[in-house]
């Protein structure tokens, strides 16, 4: 069975093709210079950036394996 992840990277691959071919999601951002750093991505993967909450929430889903509830924080419409 597919996880929901899985799912939803499908419906984004096929609503908006441009994004598996290296493109923004959002022309809008076309010209936004982004920093490629393999040290700062570690540190997000392993919950070590500096940001309690993100790092808090990086943790929790590295520890149960699955996303936590990090991306509701300051979200009111629950």
């Amino acid at each position: 069975m597919r996880s929901l992840i899985e799912i939803a990277l499908h419906q984004v691959m096929a609503a908006w093709p441009r994004v598996s071919m290296g493109r923004n999601f959002l022309e809008k951002f076309a010209d936004v210079q982004w920093e490629i750093s393999e040290e700062h991505l570690q540190a997000w993967k392993d919950g070590r950036t500096g940001y309690p909450i993100v790092d808090a929430g990086m943790r929790a889903c590295n520890t149960r394996g699955e996303p936590s509830r990090i991306d509701a924080v300051g979200d009111d419409s629950d």
